[in-house]
């Protein structure tokens, strides 16, 4: 990101003129940056339904799924975000 000289800033973004984007970081500090172009990756956390705990080896976040070192026989996967139709394809 630097070479390209792409500044990052980590925190809850949120749109708030065509050309700015306001940004509270996890201290609290909110920035309002001016921008030509603007990219705002957004994260996802998996959810539990209720009764549902995961344990890590029969029901798993992707994150245990994808730090698996060996396929399993089966799997049912539970949900149509990105995520899950990600492994679906897999």
């Amino acid at each position: 990101m630097k070479k390209n000289k792409i500044d990052v800033h980590m925190g809850e973004a949120k749109i708030t003129a065509r050309d700015t984007v306001n940004v509270t970081n996890e201290s609290g500090d909110i920035l309002d940056l001016k921008t030509k172009i603007s990219l705002l990756p957004l994260a996802q956390s998996a959810m539990v339904s209720p009764g549902w705990e995961f344990d890590g080896e029969r029901v798993v976040t992707y994150l245990e799924a994808i730090l698996q070192e060996s396929l399993p026989n089966s799997a049912i996967i539970i949900g149509a975000g990105a995520i899950g139709v990600e492994f679906a394809t897999i």
